[in-house]
């Protein structure tokens, strides 16, 4: 998998070395940090393209350059009176509601047979969560934080 990312590595690798230069990080500290060795902060600041991907993460963050955010879903939701459903998800201890509105919930499992919302929503919550999560990390969130899906949200 390693092999299929690219990155701008000399711009990569500037912005690093001046945060860690801001940081007032010698490459030895910035090292012991990120729990790698010194030779591979050397490396990896020079430009070589053989620094392992779990070394290079753990370089970038000590420099806050990669994203910590970690959304997890509870399970747990409730039908609220508009008849969308409402579920929780988790970003490090803080609650993400989220929602889903009804349109969308039948476009994405159809319900010819009139099947309670819940039902339907249970059947396919894990794919809804991956949409949310998906809209969540692209930082397409409602004004108050939320994570709202429509019918333009569901393929």
């Amino acid at each position: 998998m390693e092999a299929e990312l690219q990155f701008n590595w000399p711009l990569l690798i500037a912005e690093a070395v001046r945060r860690r230069r801001a940081l007032k990080l010698t490459p030895s500290r910035l090292a012991a940090r990120a729990k790698v060795g010194k030779e591979t902060v050397a490396r990896f600041e020079q430009g070589a393209r053989d620094v392992r991907m779990s070394a290079v993460l753990a370089i970038l963050g000590v420099l806050g350059m990669t994203d910590q955010r970690d959304l997890k879903f509870d399970g747990s939701f409730y039908i609220d009176i508009d008849d969308s459903v409402v579920f929780w998800a988790y970003d490090r201890g803080v609650q993400v509601p989220c929602r889903i509105l009804y349109d969308a919930l039948v476009r994405h499992r159809p319900n010819p047979e009139g099947v309670r919302t819940e039902w339907v929503f249970m059947a396919c919550q894990r794919d809804i969560e991956a949409v949310a999560w998906r809209k969540y990390m692209l930082n397409r969130r409602e004004a108050d934080g939320s994570v709202l899906l429509a019918t333009s949200d569901i393929a």
